[in-house]
């Protein structure tokens, strides 16, 4: 795997940084794809929309939980500052976890009234648990990047995915429903930050945090004042934007169409959280080291954009034609509208694992007001998007429209990112524009078998057609523009 990542991505440590991330979300979400059959047989597409549905509003609750203090963690040059701003993302969590809890006793029968999920409200107490777990794995993510610990990060995954697994389909032999799901994901949560904790801890890496003065935290949190004025909110709206859809297809259409939605969502979701999370998050750490040198962080840019782009092409160019049937196979008859809905989308969630690791870019250069006004667009077009598919009356159409609406919104993105980056835009067209042509000449096997709509077919045909695809790129990646990375600076000259 070593060699292969080294191939495409352009630094040796890079590369081998991703490699253990990956490798660790590569095992986690392998664990992930080998239980997914077995639940779509132990649970019915409801208990998925439920889960669905609460992951979605704790992803809202994620935004608030640490006031985004966690995404500064990497930046400072002093340890201590960093130190700081991990103590203060603690300090908000607990804080907002205990407002959490009294809120939902207060207003949680309005709450799954409103979802149209009354299934989903004797779960919510769950809500400010997940919160403390999920909120100290991601804070303890970034303080384990920032000391290089990816070794244990990639541990931790492991073993939050693990748990969950295990209580999923461990609570499902006792017949207990929807409870199942829900608790399992919340102790998978707890699982994971408290493995960060333990490891870190004996580490001695958070020890820096005990000798932290609390004037010291008070002006840190002044500092980086942006987070929590500008980043939380974009991050909240970005956050809204793409799991309104969920939230919305359950008020608007039932809670099965939701969770249809969601597991078509979380199978395409399955590239972009093993590679593009991990490269996304190595991709920050190095963008913010070469923040003050143009050249680097435009040949970074550029070599990361195509990499995955170039790993992510044929797998999306396969559910794009044999989507339906593939899901029929893996997850059962019962789930052949969630094949259709991941074909529609796949397309969206390609261009999705490319601009996902290289929104680091405005955070580096600290365009938080940018952010802002980027992802109040991707909420505008996927809002409207729900909103004409509930006008005429389809949840189909709402799929395509949100597919669609992903795609324009990934595009505009990939011009500022590039902006950030000093990255010219046809520095990466060439090469991008080589890499589709490449992937459409190597799915036509799988077109073609997909037409007979027999999978015994189908599955050599795929086979054919993504080890073709890979032997080729690798063969020919310098035409094709993974290698070397040069690009052109503003004077016309070009930088390696």
């Amino acid at each position: 795997m070593w060699d292969w990542l080294r191939r495409f991505f352009p630094a040796t440590r890079f590369a081998q940084s991703v490699t253990v991330l990956a490798g660790g979300t590569v095992l986690a979400q392998a664990l992930v794809v080998a239980s997914s059959p077995i639940l779509t047989r132990l649970y019915e597409p409801e208990a998925f929309g439920v889960l669905a549905v609460y992951s979605s509003i704790l992803s809202v609750l994620l935004v608030f939980g640490t006031m985004r203090y966690e995404l500064a963690v990497p930046l400072p040059e002093d340890d201590n500052v960093a130190a700081c701003l991990v103590i203060l993302a603690f300090a908000i969590l607990t804080l907002v976890a205990a407002t959490a809890e009294v809120g939902l006793w207060a207003f949680g029968d309005q709450l799954a009234t409103w979802l149209n999920g009354g299934a989903l409200r004797p779960y919510l107490w769950l809500l400010p648990v997940g919160l403390l777990g999920e909120g100290a794995f991601q804070t303890l993510s970034y303080w384990a990047m920032r000391k290089g610990h990816f070794g244990e990060l990639a541990r931790a995954k492991i073993v939050q995915v693990a748990a969950m697994v295990a209580v999923q389909i461990g609570t499902a032999t006792f017949g207990v429903g929807t409870v199942g799901l829900m608790v399992g994901d919340t102790v998978g949560r707890l699982a994971g930050g408290g493995m960060l904790v333990i490891v870190l801890g004996v580490g001695g890496s958070v020890a820096l945090l005990k000798r932290t003065p609390m004037q010291s935290v008070v002006n840190v949190a002044r500092r980086y004042a942006k987070f929590p004025l500008v980043t939380s909110w974009a991050s909240l709206l970005n956050v809204v934007s793409l799991q309104a859809p969920i939230v919305l297809l359950s008020a608007f259409f039932g809670i099965r169409v939701a969770g249809f939605y969601s597991l078509a969502y979380r199978v395409l979701g399955l590239p972009s959280a093993v590679l593009g999370q991990a490269a996304g998050q190595v991709f920050l750490t190095r963008a913010a080291q070469a923040r003050r040198q143009p050249e680097r962080l435009a040949a970074l840019t550029k070599g990361v954009s195509l990499a995955l782009l170039g790993i992510g092409l044929p797998v999306f160019g396969v559910i794009m034609i044999a989507g339906k049937e593939l899901f029929v196979l893996v997850f059962g008859q019962e789930w052949a509208i969630a094949g259709e809905h991941a074909q529609v989308l796949s397309l969206w969630f390609m261009l999705w694992l490319v601009s996902s690791p290289l929104s680091s870019l405005l955070l580096v250069r600290e365009w938080q007001g940018l952010s802002l006004a980027l992802t109040v667009f991707q909420l505008s077009l996927r809002m409207v998007a729900i909103w004409l598919g509930a006008r005429m009356g389809s949840s189909g159409v709402a799929v395509v429209l949100l597919g669609a609406a992903g795609v324009v919104i990934a595009l505009v993105e990939f011009r500022w990112f590039f902006r950030a980056a000093r990255l010219p835009v046809r520095d990466v067209a060439g090469g991008a524009a080589r890499l589709f042509g490449v992937c459409a000449a190597a799915m036509i096997p799988v077109a073609l078998a997909s037409a007979t709509g027999r999978l015994l077919v189908v599955l050599p045909a795929i086979t054919v057609s993504m080890a073709g695809y890979f032997w080729l790129v690798l063969r020919t990646g310098s035409l094709l523009g993974l290698a070397p990375h040069q690009v052109s600076t503003p004077h016309g000259k070009s930088s390696t």
